[in-house]
């Protein structure tokens, strides 16, 4: 009979997470563990250019400056990560908008 089996495998599965149970648990949020087992799952966030400092020195979100330039939040995302160049109509815009110049905002240093 096959339904036979099944009411033995419970008590082994029961007493498989009992032993579990008794194991030692690494603590999780380990700073020291998580760097030395390789658990980070992203890199380290990388520096803010001059173009995000100047934004977030505004007090400005993406979305804000967006608004305020007639563009789409995802076009001064790709700006400011450098996916992206401006025209020099929106380059000037962003600078005047921010209270900086392109070359504050868009050095040449950055670029590379």
């Amino acid at each position: 009979m096959v339904g036979a089996d099944e009411p033995e495998a419970l008590p082994e599965a029961v007493a498989t997470r009992a032993l579990a149970a008794d194991l030692p648990k690494l603590p999780e949020e380990s700073e020291f563990i998580r760097e030395f087992l390789g658990l980070h799952p992203w890199p380290p966030p990388r520096p803010l250019n001059a173009l995000q400092r100047a934004r977030i020195a505004r007090g400005l979100t993406q979305d804000e400056l967006a608004a305020e330039l007639g563009v789409s939040r995802q076009t001064v995302s790709s700006i400011e990560n450098r996916r992206r160049l401006p025209t020099v109509r929106l380059a000037l815009a962003i600078a005047i908008a921010l209270r900086g110049t392109v070359e504050e905002l868009f050095s040449a240093d950055e670029l590379r």
